[in-house]
């Protein structure tokens, strides 16, 4: 999990800038709650660390924050960083903030934790990364309908892609959006025949970005690696795959 924490700290960056550009006139308890729901709903913990998921994120948002503001002198409104400048960034995150959380690392920020929760530390927790319940990288539970209904009934077939697409993007592959009830996809904007409601479709998204994603989906299926794939799309924030019929073109761009 950890290891994912670390994988997604260029994340937090990206969303706190997010927050301040599209969330002008809010106060900083409301981005940064908007922050964490966002980054919350990307990181898919073990059922076991459930518990700590908001504490850490919220952590290195405000982490994130110290650093821009240190960067910025607490004026960052206009700024604007390079994917370069994102990354480097995004490498200091795990720099100390004594008044903030007397840690200077993600693992000793879960031991600080785990003693608040009085939960034992087993440091062999965190090299135990992402083990799943239906692949090696992927639990059900990543693909259950947003809306908490409890339907969570993937195809395995497309859970094998996804496993596939993680293993070779070499990263944590996060599930934006798996299985929808029909009253979720209609919320969201679904398409009335998505395949997200069969249980066939899943939203991607991963720390190589977008459109690399988007390619090495393209490269994986080319090679024969990727059977039973039958539609991509590359959205702004998202990749969508799903194994539903065929198309008059397997590979879209939008947006």
């Amino acid at each position: 999990m950890w290891e994912k924490l670390k994988e997604i700290k260029k994340w937090v960056v990206e969303k706190v800038l997010w927050a301040e550009k599209e969330m002008a006139g809010k106060s900083g308890k409301e981005k940064r709650a908007a922050v964490v729901a966002k980054l919350d709903e990307l990181i898919v913990l073990p059922f076991w660390l459930e518990w700590a998921d908001g504490p850490v994120i919220g952590w290195l948002v405000d982490l994130c924050c110290e650093k821009l503001n240190w960067l910025f002198g607490h004026d960052w409104k206009e700024a604007a960083l390079d994917e370069t400048q994102k990354s480097e960034l995004a490498e200091c995150l795990t720099a100390s903030i004594p008044k903030a959380t007397g840690a200077q690392t993600v693992d000793e920020r879960l031991e600080q934790l785990c003693k608040e929760y009085g939960v034992e530390y087993a440091p062999q927790i965190a090299v135990a990364v992402n083990r799943g319940d239906l692949t090696e990288h992927f639990n059900r539970r990543e693909f259950a309908c947003k809306c908490g209904c409890g339907f969570n009934d993937v195809d395995p077939k497309l859970a094998a892609l996804c496993e596939t697409i993680r293993r070779a993007a070499g990263c944590a592959v996060m599930v934006n959006s798996g299985c929808r009830c029909d009253a979720h996809n209609k919320r969201v904007g679904g398409a009335s025949g998505s395949q997200h409601r069969l249980g066939k479709a899943a939203d991607l998204s991963c720390s190589l970005g977008v459109k690399a994603l988007f390619e090495l989906i393209q490269g994986l299926y080319a090679k024969g690696e990727l059977p039973g794939l039958e539609y991509c799309i590359r959205y702004p924030t998202f990749v969508h795959i799903d194994i539903g019929p065929k198309r008059s073109q397997r590979f879209v761009v939008k947006g």
